[in-house]
């Protein structure tokens, strides 16, 4: 955060400066009170996984005239579905890691890019 006061004209200077604040929150929401910082994070991934989702199910109704557009359309569901989970589920977020929850919604992504790749290639030939 403080190397990127020194370049204003950098185009990412607004990110890197707001991404440097949230961490410093974060950081002290942790350090005095860890469970306030856990909410704070797993609130984070569930954003991450709905932002994830909006995009995804964008990219299956832009793609939705190829073969396997629907391995996006159900990778966005797994994400919303993830996210709703976390965000329900949050004050709860000790009896189960969010990151498990982050990790299967991510492996469901990769699984669904694969798809779509072996889908578009076996269409080529």
């Amino acid at each position: 955060m403080a190397l990127s006061l020194q370049i204003k004209e950098w185009s990412g200077f607004l990110w890197q400066e707001l991404t440097g604040a949230a961490e410093v929150v974060g950081g002290i929401l942790i350090y005095f009170n860890p469970l306030k910082g856990a909410l704070a994070i797993a609130l984070l991934i569930a954003l991450v996984l709905l932002v994830q989702s909006f995009l995804q199910i964008a990219l299956a109704f832009r793609i939705r005239k190829q073969n396997g557009w629907q391995w996006f359309a159900l990778s966005s569901l797994v994400s919303l579905a993830a996210s709703a989970a976390l965000v329900i589920k949050l004050p709860f977020t000790i009896g189960y890691e969010p990151g498990v929850i982050a990790g299967i919604t991510l492996l469901v992504a990769g699984i669904a890019y694969i798809a779509i790749a072996f889908t578009m290639r076996s269409g080529q030939r």
